[in-house]
């Protein structure tokens, strides 16, 4: 039970099979799990688990991340609320259009794995498609050409990066436009570990910034 919770946090909450206790749940030093829909949990700060109300299971259309949310009213009018945007309230942060989840995981809502972003930074952390099947990021088969493809969204647009004989190829050279354009952002989404591409020293001053 636990290593398939662990399973599920490495994969960013995208795969879920089984009611999870809490008793089950692996032990975050300063966090507390509470819990959502569907046999589902949130991991958040302890000071924040003592006020936080009801969340729901809420799974995005595109990505199928996961996500707490719930139904507030606001000057009279029904809207909906994430739990991540309740916890930058709840620490008086001011919250901008898009919020990261460093970790790519949107179950985990912890005050440090929270950071503001543009849209184009919040593409460099997403998820794997759900549509996607060849199994690397920006990356698909062109049929016609008998070739693997790599692409990037920046702004929602698609770039074509090329289109390769070799995977790996392709997979790498999505890996370097990703971080060309996202920094940070894209560290935790690449197809290949980052340090395949800079070094210590570059990487360190990429997250400083």
């Amino acid at each position: 039970m636990l290593l398939r919770f662990m399973i599920r946090l490495l994969r960013n909450g995208q795969v879920r099979n089984t009611r999870m206790d809490k008793k089950d749940l692996p032990i975050i030093e300063n966090a507390t799990y509470i819990p959502l829909s569907q046999g589902e949990w949130a991991l958040v700060d302890d000071e924040v688990a003592l006020i936080a109300p009801k969340f729901h299971l809420w799974k995005h259309k595109t990505t199928d991340k996961l996500y707490g949310k719930r139904a507030i009213k606001v000057d009279n009018k029904w809207t909906t609320q994430l739990l991540h945007r309740f916890v930058l309230e709840y620490y008086k942060i001011d919250a901008p259009v898009y919020i990261d989840h460093i970790n790519g995981n949107g179950l985990d809502n912890r005050k440090d794995n929270l950071r503001a972003s543009s849209g184009t930074q919040n593409q460099g952390n997403r998820n794997l498609n759900k549509n996607n099947k060849s199994g690397c990021r920006g990356v698909s088969w062109r049929k016609d050409k008998g070739k693997w493809r790599a692409e990037i969204k920046i702004d929602g647009k698609s770039k074509h990066l090329g289109s390769f004989d070799d995977i790996v190829i392709a997979a790498r050279m999505r890996d370097r436009a990703a971080i060309e354009h996202f920094g940070k952002f894209a560290f935790d989404n690449l197809n290949f570990p980052v340090t395949d591409y800079l070094t210590p020293g570059e990487i360190q001053e990429m997250m400083s910034k």
